[in-house]
């Protein structure tokens, strides 16, 4: 084993620590990233790398630390219950706001999150 290939060995079992830290960590990864001062572009590559490496079933590079595969959590899915949306019988134009040229509408039933969000972007005109 020549040492450009020890030396990336090396790196490959230290990237798959922090790898599993990071996934174990309950963190989104650019969060997790952020916090190590680690490029998401890095981390990916050599998620990518050692993840082909465990899907090849290559021996785990053997170090005093650590000598296991690497395995991450499993996901969990749960089912999400669809609402359905309700559509008024009939649009009914409940407001009607102008500023300069330009005009909203506001219906019955409309969301108030986004009624919220057009009328702070009109406080800005």
């Amino acid at each position: 084993m020549g040492a450009q290939e020890l030396k990336h060995r090396t790196k490959l079992e230290q990237w798959k620590e922090q790898i599993v830290a990071c996934r174990s960590s309950g963190m989104s990864v650019r969060k997790w990233c952020m916090e190590h001062h680690i490029g998401q572009k890095t981390y990916y590559r050599w998620e990518k790398e050692i993840l082909a490496m465990a899907s090849n079933e290559l021996a785990p590079v053997p170090t005093p630390a650590s000598s296991s595969v690497l395995s991450l959590p499993s996901a969990t899915f749960a089912e999400v219950p669809v609402q359905p949306v309700q559509q008024p019988s009939r649009a009914e134009i409940v407001a009607s706001i102008r500023v300069g040229k330009a005009k909203v509408d506001i219906y019955s039933g409309a969301d108030a999150n986004v009624v919220k969000a057009f009328c702070q972007v009109l406080k800005s005109c």
